[in-house]
């Protein structure tokens, strides 16, 4: 990632819909500030990557474990 100024990189918290909605979405929060805080932690710098806590899933299916989860995706800045 430091090789390429170009790119950064998003992360999106999530939780299942067990509990109380507010506590979803701090704690999808905390999974999102965990994961950037490992990022930083190997040298990339914050202003390159958006952690955001979204709550619980939506229509969610299957396994509630499947949706505690944050979801990382590689970004070009080319394309914001």
């Amino acid at each position: 990632m430091n090789k390429y100024d170009i790119l950064s990189i998003d992360i999106a918290g999530y939780a299942s819909k067990d509990g109380n909605p507010r506590y979803n979405l701090q704690l999808s929060q905390k999974r999102a500030l965990i994961v950037l805080d490992y990022f930083i932690s190997q040298g990339l710098t914050e202003d390159r990557i958006i952690a955001q806590g979204y709550g619980s899933v939506k229509d969610e299916e299957g396994d509630p474990e499947e949706h505690r989860r944050a979801d990382v995706r590689i970004v070009s800045q080319e394309d914001e």
